[in-house]
């Protein structure tokens, strides 16, 4: 059996009405309000502005009483409702958990049985990567090592397929012997990342000078107009 609603919501919609009554009238409206709400009773004969104002705050506490004991009927049923969810669930729970065990068990049994696979598999893993990238050989080969990231990105630009990448590589060798190259240790080798853009594997660079060239054509510019201040000065000597 449902309880009794002992209690009545009150609208802030109804002040103007109250407003225009009396201090008595205001008693009387309420008290009439109470009464219905209570017990549903029709209301005393009401008169004038007490009649007026009724006329629409006795439908809205009818209405509003019937939505709250709809909202409490639901929540009974809700309620029970939850205790048999609640004892389905924990059968389910219990369900799971003896699946799970018996899934723990043939788990064991499978990590043994694949033991020689996996191990196996992590040996093939380990050789594939140590195989360089072509752009790792690329960066190995080229003997200048500065600006990693932009060579990257004209590498990636080119996408060269594997002749192109073995004529580079081969073009690199050939010029790390040319005498551009070689040159004041390496000073005029371009950046990695201008090569690529270049297309400086294209080149076709001198190959080294002979050793006497080389040191001769190393000497400095004091050391070269040293030498033709003394030859002018000996040639003055002499006349």
């Amino acid at each position: 059996m449902a309880k009794e609603n002992k209690c009545m919501l009150f609208f802030y919609d109804w002040e103007e009405a109250f407003e225009m009554l009396t201090g008595e009238e205001c008693k009387t409206l309420i008290l009439a309000m109470i009464r219905y709400h209570r017990d549903g009773s029709n209301p005393p004969e009401l008169t004038g502005s007490v009649r007026l104002a009724a006329s629409f705050i006795l439908p809205q506490i009818s209405r509003a009483k019937e939505v709250s004991e709809e909202r409490a009927e639901a929540g009974r049923r809700g309620g029970k409702a939850s205790v048999k969810q609640r004892q389905a669930n924990s059968k389910q729970n219990e369900a799971n958990g003896k699946q799970s065990e018996a899934t723990k068990t043939n788990t064991k049994t499978n990590t043994k049985t694949n033991t020689n696979t996996n191990t196996n598999t992590t040996t093939n893993t380990t050789t594939t990567t140590n195989t360089p990238s072509p752009f790792g050989a690329f960066w190995d080969a080229y003997p200048k090592k500065v600006r990693r990231r932009g060579a990257e990105r004209e590498w990636e630009e080119l996408a060269p397929d594997s002749d192109l990448v073995a004529t580079i590589l081969s073009a690199i060798e050939g010029q790390k012997q040319s005498a551009l190259w070689q040159r004041e240790e390496g000073r005029y080798i371009p950046d990695p990342s201008n090569w690529l853009k270049e297309r400086r594997w294209e080149d076709e660079l001198s190959p080294s000078l002979p050793k006497q060239e080389s040191e001769t054509s190393s000497f400095s510019a004091d050391e070269f107009f040293e030498a033709a201040l003394r030859k002018t000065l000996a040639s003055y000597s002499a006349e």
